[in-house]
């Protein structure tokens, strides 16, 4: 029979786990040169701070949508400065398009604002057009074609000899204000204009352009006693 005393020879003894005690770096080690594949200390160290152990579990992914949202709005604004480039091109052009248009169109209008006054003179005879009277009750009276489409027409007749003689007669001089719808006789000759064997007749429209710029169209007319002689 037993003594009633427990053997406790044969039970394994249980070692202690010590836990692992963190422990400073010194300087000379901290400055041992790392692997190239784990890059340099300064990098593995600001890896160990942004992902420790210690790091929130959200804060990488808080991280990593603020970089996506800083490049999402670097993008926007590149976005936004090409379009504002483009958009600044396409009204410069279209600008200049329209401006192209507008002085064609002021062209045209310019020249039949003195065809129409040269289709006038045509119908006239020697003694009309040898008199500023006439042009200014006649001519010059009613507003040209096209006028409406200039701004700021004015249309000026001149009357000289053709050829010019020895003794060269005044010349005659004619305007109308489109604006105030008035002719004037700036020159009205001395009255020897009608014994001359011909005349040379200048018609010149005037107008202020859009923008400001000032514009003339001009046409010259040659008149012989017995008829035209030439135009250009």
């Amino acid at each position: 029979m037993g003594t009633g005393h427990a053997n406790f020879h044969n039970v394994p003894t249980v070692k202690k786990i010590t836990p692992i005690q963190k422990r400073s770096v010194s300087t000379s080690e901290a400055q041992k040169p790392y692997p190239p594949e784990f890059g340099s200390l300064h990098t593995i160290a600001s890896a160990a701070r942004r992902v420790g152990p210690d790091m929130p579990s959200g804060v990488l992914p808080r991280l990593r949508c603020s970089s996506r949202a800083a490049a999402s709005l670097i993008e926007t604004l590149v976005a936004m400065l090409l379009i504002a480039v483009f958009l600044t091109s396409q009204y410069a052009a279209t600008s200049r398009v329209w401006a192209v248009l507008r002085a064609s169109l002021e062209s045209n209008a310019a020249n039949r604002v003195v065809n129409g006054r040269a289709e006038q003179i045509r119908a006239s005879t020697w003694d009309q057009i040898t008199s500023a009277a006439y042009f200014q009750a006649t001519i010059l009276s009613v507003p040209a074609d096209a006028a409406g489409e200039l701004g700021t027409l004015s249309e000026t007749i001149d009357v000289t000899a053709y050829p010019p003689p020895a003794v060269n007669p005044q010349a005659l001089q004619i305007t109308r204000d489109n604006d105030s719808a008035v002719a004037t006789t700036v020159a009205a000759g001395d009255g020897t204009m009608i014994s001359q064997s011909g005349v040379r007749i200048n018609l010149t429209a005037r107008w202020t352009a859009k923008g400001g710029k000032a514009r003339t169209r001009q046409m010259t007319m040659i008149f012989t006693n017995g008829g035209i002689s030439g135009r250009h």
